[in-house]
């Protein structure tokens, strides 16, 4: 008997092994055949697959929006609300190496089974739709409530894909907080030319008399934001940029700090009602009266100083939440320090081995601020020369741009450039002849090289680490994630 009962679990397993693979190839051919819906479609799919009674249970559903920084916070957001011990669903986009990583559950991806099984959900909601078959964002995103909808998360964190206002997670029936992390250009082609324009997608996810957090150091940005939380009636928490502290420690990581301010009669600096959680400690003389403040302090396991930012508009949304659930949620200090403390992801700014850092930095803005993280550290680290960058773009970024940043840049020794697989991908020759040229716009004579496959970058870079050279990957999170798992499967023995 006990030989059966081993047989039919390996069978089952197996099976299910194979279900999941069938809807991973299905998936990753839907662009072949269908493209992005409307809002109002992406509704209706809602709707039509009984998917809102995800909102019976009402969870406090936050939505995030932004140009860069967008997982990082929701991340964040996560980890802390998990140290108070709430349940969270987050779902999250691009994935590194497999789509369950879109959809996770205090913290855990979607086993294969479940996925496999909320696949078929998915896919027979699509046969009722015929020729409106959801985009591959789309689907992703209904196969990931199917499952959210099975394990009735207290919170509920998305991420937005690109823009926010006509994208298919600004369907979510309720958004009870809205969070805009930093704007720069990127997507132009879809989401307009100016800061100004890019910024109004992004505010497309304020929802009429909800509430948002944001940090907008681009004037233009900013006066958008608050343009449109106004015509809302928002509540708006506002994250001041000087209110932020971070210093580089000797280990690596960031000492981070966020102070909170009071006015007057108690009312906080980033909202506009004044309402003070009981749960947050009073400021720092012990009373709310005058020109008070408090401070929340914590270790950032990253080398990124770009991570401060976001990590303070995390703490910021936990307070909010707070605020605007009346009491039902509380959030003590103790638990920001520890959730920031945890909340590091994969390929933002990681160090997977000695010498060896990931990031995904795909857009100018993003790169800068991996320039400018990598600058510091040259400065902490006595006898560091700089950093050794690989790096690979997909076509409609703008890489000309971002490699003469990285050419130009002292943090800088040279550039390897690894192409990708993919439609999106930027071409070999392409990728060559656009780094020869923001080497001669740049004036800057630096080691420039073409390798032809991760593998072989993968060579290189285990020879630069031996020789005890800086190495960073960038350009693009696919590049990364792909650079983190032919590491770990092949190298992870070298050290």
């Amino acid at each position: 008997m006990m030989y059966r009962v081993r047989v039919c679990c390996i069978r089952y397993f197996y099976i299910s092994m194979n279900a999941y693979e069938e809807a991973v190839q299905y998936i990753e051919t839907i662009p072949s055949f269908t493209r992005k819906h409307t809002v109002a479609l992406v509704r209706e799919y809602l709707r039509s697959a009984g998917l809102l009674s995800l909102w019976e249970d009402k969870p406090f559903v936050i939505h995030v929006a932004g140009t860069n920084g967008k997982g990082s916070t929701c991340n964040y957001i996560a980890q802390i609300l998990r140290e108070q011990g709430y349940h969270t669903g987050v779902f999250t986009s691009p994935h590194l190496i497999t789509p369950r990583e879109r959809m996770t559950f205090d913290g855990e991806m979607i086993s294969e089974a479940a996925f496999a099984e909320c696949f078929e959900k998915t896919r027979k909601l699509c046969e009722r739709w015929k020729q409106l078959h959801p985009s591959y964002f789309e689907f992703l995103f209904l196969l990931g409530l199917f499952w959210f909808q099975e394990r009735r998360p207290e919170f509920f964190i998305v991420e937005a894909g690109m823009g926010g206002l006509q994208d298919a997670t600004n369907a979510l029936p309720v958004t009870d907080l809205s969070v805009i992390t930093s704007i720069s250009e990127d997507h132009q082609q879809f989401l307009g030319k100016t800061i100004g324009k890019i910024a109004a997608q992004k505010a497309g996810i304020l929802r009429e008399g909800g509430a948002c957090v944001f940090s907008a150091e681009k004037s233009q940005a900013f006066s958008v934001i608050m343009q449109e939380a106004k015509r809302k009636n928002c509540a708006v928490f506002l994250v001041p940029v000087e209110n932020i502290q971070a210093r580089r420690d000797f280990s690596g990581g960031i000492d981070f700090s966020y102070t909170c301010r009071y006015h007057g009669n108690g009312q906080r600096e980033s909202s506009q009602n004044g309402n003070i959680p009981a749960e947050f400690p009073a400021p720092e003389n012990g009373n709310r009266n005058g020109n008070q403040s408090f401070t929340v302090r914590a270790k950032l396991r990253t080398g990124a100083l770009y991570q401060a930012q976001n990590a303070a508009l995390a703490v910021e949304a936990c307070r909010a939440v707070q605020e605007l659930s009346g009491g039902r949620y509380r959030i003590n200090p103790e638990g920001i320090t520890r959730g920031l403390s945890d909340g590091q992801l994969p390929c933002r700014m990681e160090q997977i081995l000695p010498g060896l850092t990931l990031d995904g930095a795909n857009n100018r803005d993003g790169i800068r601020q991996l320039l400018r993280s990598l600058s510091a550290a040259a400065e902490d680290e006595a006898g560091r020369s700089g950093s050794y960058i690989v790096f690979s773009a997909m076509k409609d970024k703008d890489y000309r741009g971002e490699l003469k940043d990285i050419l130009r840049s002292p943090a800088v020794k040279g550039v390897l450039l690894c192409p990708m697989e993919g439609s999106r991908a930027l071409p070999p020759g392409e990728l060559l002849t656009a780094a020869k040229e923001a080497a001669l716009e740049s004036g800057v004579a630096k080691q420039l090289q073409l390798t032809d496959s991760i593998e072989n970058a993968a060579a290189q870079v285990l020879r630069l680490l031996h020789e005890h050279e800086q190495v960073v990957v960038t350009g693009s999170l696919y590049l990364a994630g792909s650079f983190r798992k032919y590491i770990k499967e092949h190298y992870r023995d070298q050290f």
